[in-house]
C-alpha cells in the first residue's frame, strides 16, 4: 500500500470521527447564521422603508396643502400688487398652483426626515408661500397688463363696452408690442425747443407706472432730425403705439399725474392721431387731444378736437379746471359715429355731437408725451429742470 493511498485513509477516519462527535459540516452551521441575519436586517430595513414612505407621504401630502393654501395668499397680494383686481385672482390660482408644488416637496423631506405632519406642514408652507408669492406676482402682471379692469361701462344702446387694450404698466420696461419710444430722430414734431429721446432719463417703467420726463440738460446737445441738426438743452419723452395698435371710435382711458408748476415752459400732452397719416394734411385729418396741460394755464387741462370744420363750435373747451393737476386723475374719451365725449374725472369738457363723421370715422393711434412748451408757452430760466408725468394705466374698450 502506497503512502498516498494510507494518507486518504487516514483523512477518512478523522472526518468520520469529527462527523461522529457533531463536529462535522462547520461551514453549514455558519451559513445558515448567516441566512438567519441577513433576513432580520432584511426585515429592519423593509419595516424601515415602510415607515419612511408613510412619513414621505403624510408630510407630502401636509405640506401640498399648507403649501397651496400658503401660496394661494401670497400669490394674490403679490397679484393685486401688480395687476389690480383680475391681477390677485390669477395671482391666486397661479400661487395655489406652485404653492403646493413646492410645498409637496418641501413636505415629503420634511416628513420623511423628522417624521412630524405637523414639521412637513410648516415646512410645505414656507415653501409654498414663496413659490406662490413669485407665481402669483408673474400671473398677476399678465393679467393686469391685458385686464381693463373690474368695471364694466355701459354704452347708450345699454351693450356693454368691451376691452381691445390695455397697459397697466407692470413690469420694468415698456411693452414693445404695445408701445414705440418717439424720437426727434426718426420723426419731424415740428419747430419744437426740446428733443425727444429714447433713453431711461427721459422713458421708463417701474412700480406700476410709466413715466415721461422732460429734462433741461447739464449742457447743448446735438438732435437730429433726419438730415437736419439742431442744438438744444432740452430732452423730452415720448410714446405712442405707432405702427402697433390703432382703433375706430372706442372708450379711451387714461389714468394720469401731470407735472405742476406755476412758471412757463412744460406741456403734457395725451392725445389719438390719425394711424394713416403723415401730417402733410393737419388738420384736415383729424387730431384728438384728450388733454393737454400747458404751465401757462396751470389750473385746467384742455382738450380739443382738431380737424376742418367752420360750422362746430364744440371743438374745444379752455374752462375745465383740475384742481391739483399734480394728482392722479381719470381723463376720458367716449367716440362713437354719433359724436365725441371728452371727461376729466367723470365730468364733461367736450360734447361734440358733429365730430361722429370723417375725419373721425378712421383708425387712430394713442400718443402721450411730456416736453416743453412753445410760441407764448416757451421754457425761460425759471422753467422746471425736470417735469415728470406719469401714468397709471392706459385702456381702450370698443
Amino acid at each position: 500500500m502506497s503512502v498516498r493511498t494510507r494518507l486518504r485513509i487516514f483523512s477518512a477516519l478523522v472526518l468520520a470521527t469529527l462527523l461522529a462527535a457533531g463536529l462535522g459540516p462547520v461551514h453549514a452551521q455558519t451559513s445558515a447564521s448567516g441566512v438567519t441575519r441577513s433576513r432580520a436586517a432584511s426585515s429592519a430595513r423593509l419595516a424601515a422603508t415602510v415607515v419612511y414612505q408613510r412619513s414621505a407621504n403624510a408630510g407630502q401630502l401636509a405640506g401640498r396643502r399648507a403649501g397651496g393654501n400658503a401660496g394661494a395668499r401670497a400669490g394674490r397680494a403679490a397679484g393685486a400688487a401688480v395687476g389690480g383686481a383680475v391681477g390677485a385672482q390669477e395671482g391666486a390660482i397661479a400661487g395655489r398652483r406652485a404653492g403646493a408644488a413646492q410645498g409637496a416637496k418641501a413636505g415629503r423631506k420634511a416628513g420623511s426626515t423628522r417624521r412630524d405632519r405637523r414639521a412637513a406642514a410648516r415646512a410645505g408652507a414656507r415653501a409654498g408661500a414663496r413659490a406662490g408669492a413669485l407665481a402669483g406676482a408673474r400671473a398677476g402682471r399678465i393679467a393686469g397688463t391685458r385686464s381693463c379692469g373690474a368695471t364694466v361701462f355701459y354704452k347708450a344702446d345699454g351693450s356693454a363696452w368691451k376691452c381691445t387694450f390695455a397697459d397697466n404698466f407692470g413690469g420694468t420696461q415698456l411693452d414693445p408690442t404695445k408701445w414705440r419710444v418717439m424720437t426727434s430722430t426718426q420723426f419731424d414734431f415740428g419747430n419744437r425747443p426740446d428733443c425727444f429721446l429714447d433713453r431711461p432719463a427721459n422713458v421708463s417703467v417701474a412700480g406700476g407706472v410709466l413715466s415721461l420726463v422732460s429734462r433741461r440738460e447739464a449742457s447743448p446737445f446735438t438732435c437730429h432730425v433726419g438730415d437736419k441738426t439742431y442744438t438744444t438743452r432740452y430732452s423730452a419723452g415720448m410714446v405712442s403705439t405707432y405702427q402697433k395698435w390703432s382703433q375706430t371710435y372706442g372708450r379711451y382711458e387714461f389714468r394720469a399725474k401731470f407735472p405742476y408748476t406755476t412758471q412757463l415752459g412744460v406741456q403734457t400732452s395725451l392725445w389719438l392721431w390719425p394711424a394713416n397719416s403723415s401730417g402733410t394734411l393737419w388738420p384736415i385729418t383729424g387730431e384728438i387731444d384728450v388733454a393737454e396741460w400747458y404751465s401757462q394755464w396751470y389750473d385746467r387741462v384742455i382738450p380739443y378736437l382738431h380737424y376742418f370744420s367752420l360750422l362746430d363750435s364744440q371743438t374745444t373747451n379752455n374752462t375745465c379746471l383740475v384742481p391739483a393737476v399734480g394728482s392722479w386723475h381719470t381723463y376720458v374719451l367716449e367716440w362713437t359715429p354719433a359724436g365725441i365725449t371728452i371727461t376729466y374725472d367723470g365730468r364733461t369738457c367736450i360734447a361734440d355731437t358733429q365730430a361722429g363723421g370723417s375725419p373721425f370715422d378712421s383708425p387712430f393711434l394713442v400718443a402721450m408725451f411730456q416736453g416743453f412748451g412753445m410760441d407764448g408757452n416757451a421754457p425761460t430760466a425759471s422753467t422746471p429742470a425736470v417735469s415728470r408725468a406719469q401714468f397709471d394705466w392706459v385702456r381702450v374698450w370698443s
